[in-house]
């Protein structure tokens, strides 16, 4: 009797679903087999609805379908399982559950590519491991709780231990006396492999000194931490650091930015007494053709810049040697929101573009402030706001307050940071593809809320504006 089956049923929607399945009832005979199951096991449904599946198939009896199948059902179960099938030569990947009617449902695909790509995987792990033990990069790898479980020798050099002495050994040990990239103790949890268990995420051109016990020194470190995931969890099971030894290249640059500092400090001397000779000049010569006036415009505006490149570098360098004892001043939020605003509204307004003030509850609070500082961190947020901002935008500069905390933010309607910049834009010497400059201005206004004990954040949409976010702690005045 040919077995007739009803497309209208709800099992219909087996056809739609990318894997190949059958059912089985309680005698073993195929009640149904969709497409995909007709193509993976190269057989008709006409020639097997109704039909007994170890007839049908007599190569599987005693093979682990036949053992695995027989156990869903006898025991109620679902099972999972991997299986390769000779005459078909490919391997399966099958679920199989158990039917209220004591039959079984069973989905199956053809996972040929994945066994071929673990073949290849293990064939490839002598040559992992070799290219491991030969490495230059110090590379190690740390389990969930941070504790170190294969190092190679490369690192064992680089770190000054064997790997027996670091074995075990958890990132928050203290006999690392890590150090951050100024020297200072570099707490545990901020150790790059930390960072990236914690979150789950990539920590990558991060900087640390480890003291190294066989040379009895600390050493300069750039690291890379990668976290590793298993399938379906959510959370990595452990992390490997690839680190470089960059000592020497790290003297090389403190030496270099010594002599820099130097230069500079002594430059800043004739820039200046250049500029005012321009000043007496210029008014010397008010009565000179427009061609000369504008092009001594233009050299004022060099020597300006001149100037500020060199505060900013000797600033920057101020703020790095400097361990927070510049003398604070307790100044009413109200006076700073009000400086702010009387020197940077008119310059915004001379642009084109719209000045916005927004403030709120802040006439109670005082800060402790480097005030020169503070107001320099706003003279260069609302500067660069300025310059990226075409008429007729806007820039609107807020203050409130929030829990412990008073809000300062300066916002634009400008053109916006490209997301691959956000990470980078507080660096050192670092600018936006396209951008001239030092790369020190942002540098410093985070250098400066670092000291006040505050925060920057930095919101950002390409083509619609950045809005930088900045969150100091206040004191009840």
């Amino acid at each position: 009797m040919k077995y007739e089956y009803n497309f209208n049923s709800p099992t219909t929607f087996f056809e739609h679903i990318n894997d190949a399945f059958f059912e089985l009832d309680q005698d073993w005979n195929f009640t149904y087999f969709n497409r995909a199951a007709e193509k993976l096991l190269d057989k008709k449904r006409d020639e097997l609805l109704a039909h007994n599946i170890w007839e049908s198939f007599p190569e599987a009896v005693g093979s682990t379908f036949y053992t695995k199948y027989h156990d869903a059902i006898e025991q109620q179960k679902e099972v999972l399982f991997e299986e390769y099938y000779p005459p078909l030569d490919t391997w399966f990947f099958v679920k199989a559950y158990p039917t209220q009617s004591k039959g079984l449902w069973v989905f199956f695909s053809n996972i040929n590519p994945l066994k071929e790509a673990e073949l290849r995987l293990k064939e490839s792990e002598l040559n992992f491991r070799s290219l491991f033990e030969k490495m230059t990069p110090g590379v190690v790898y740390q389990d969930k709780d941070l504790k170190i479980t294969d190092a190679n020798p490369a690192a064992e050099q680089i770190l000054g231990l064997s790997f027996d002495e670091m074995q075990g050994r958890s990132s928050k040990d203290p006999r690392w006396k890590a150090m951050d990239e100024n020297s200072k103790e570099l707490p545990s949890e901020m150790h790059s492999s930390v960072q990236a268990i914690r979150t789950g995420k990539p920590i990558t051109d991060f900087y640390m000194q480890i003291f190294n016990p066989l040379l009895n020194e600390h050493r300069w470190l750039l690291v890379d931490s990668i976290p590793q995931f298993k399938e379906s969890e959510a959370k990595p099971f452990q992390v490997f650091s690839v680190f470089r030894d960059i000592t020497d290249r790290q003297r090389a640059l403190a030496d270099r930015e010594e002599m820099m500092h130097i230069i500079t400090h002594d430059l800043r001397s004739p820039v200046r007494s250049a500029l005012a000779l321009f000043n007496m000049i210029q008014e010397k010569m008010s009565s000179v053709n427009h061609n000369v006036q504008e092009e001594m415009l233009h050299l004022e505006k060099s020597l300006q810049r001149a100037v500020q490149l060199s505060e900013d570098y000797v600033q920057s360098i101020n703020l790095e040697k400097e361990d927070g004892s510049r003398q604070r001043t307790l100044m009413p939020l109200s006076q700073l929101i009000h400086d702010i605003a009387y020197v940077h509204e008119p310059l915004v307004k001379s642009e084109g573009l719209e000045w916005k003030l927004e403030f709120r509850d802040i006439e109670q609070f005082s800060l402790q402030l480097d005030v020169p500082r503070i107001k320099q961190v706003f003279e260069n947020l609302i500067s660069n706001a300025i310059k990226f901002t075409e008429p007729p935008g806007y820039i609107r500069f807020s203050a409130y307050q929030e829990k412990d905390h008073v809000v300062l933010e300066v916002a634009d309607s400008g053109k916006g940071i490209a997301y691959k910049d956000q990470a980078r834009i507080f660096s050192k010497f670092w600018q936006p593809d396209g951008r001239r400059g030092a790369g020190l201005g942002l540098y410093i206004v985070k250098k400066v809320i670092d000291a006040h004990r505050g925060k920057i954040v930095l919101h950002s949409m390409p083509g619609e504006g950045s809005t930088f976010n900045i969150r100091l702690p206040k004191t009840d005045g």
